[in-house]
């Protein structure tokens, strides 16, 4: 039984993840934290724990905005791998990196279909919310949010320019109509 596409990404975003969690606090407590002992960039992980739920569970939403949220880590990582004197952190950094750069590709790989998909609907309704509005409202006037959107007659001309200058006084002064 082999693991399909949407299956693996999903595995090794959720691995990477978990993987990065463990690293944070292990580096910060353990490996090689700034101060001896301990610090209080251990704190760093929280962020993590947030969308940790939503990727065991492939929420779709959950997975758009962490694969954001990781490139603050990306970011970290860069920061202590290049500027560390410690050959430790060093390393931890560059580990750090390939984390979060692997999460964020194995992210995008399985968002890959939904997006597309999403893409491929909103064409869809495009194509057809023309069709929509002049059933909805014939020949005249489209009022959007105040203003009036004038469509072109059946020859493709505009209506006559007296015509599209019917304004209340209320509008006439900049205040938006008011609905009862």
């Amino acid at each position: 039984m082999g693991l399909s596409r949407s299956r693996c990404c999903h595995l090794g975003a959720a691995v990477c993840l978990i993987a990065l969690i463990f690293l944070c606090v292990t580096w910060e407590l353990l490996l090689a934290p700034l101060r001896p002992g301990g610090s209080w960039m251990v704190f760093k992980v929280i962020p993590l724990l947030f969308p940790l739920r939503g990727v065991l569970k492939r929420d779709i939403y959950t997975m758009q905005w962490s694969s954001m949220l990781i490139l603050l880590y990306f970011a970290e990582g860069i920061v202590r791998a290049t500027s560390d004197h410690a050959a430790t952190a060093i390393m931890l950094g560059w580990i750090e990196i390939a984390l979060s750069c692997l999460y964020f590709l194995c992210i995008l790989c399985y968002l890959h279909p939904y997006k597309k998909a999403a893409g491929t609907i909103a064409r869809q309704a495009i194509r057809k919310a023309p069709e929509r509005v002049h059933d909805l409202v014939g020949s005249g006037p489209i009022v959007v949010s105040g203003w009036d959107a004038r469509r072109k007659t059946q020859t493709g001309q505009w209506p006559d320019e007296a015509l599209q200058r019917r304004r209340s006084p209320e509008r006439a002064v900049g205040r938006p109509r008011r609905r009862s």
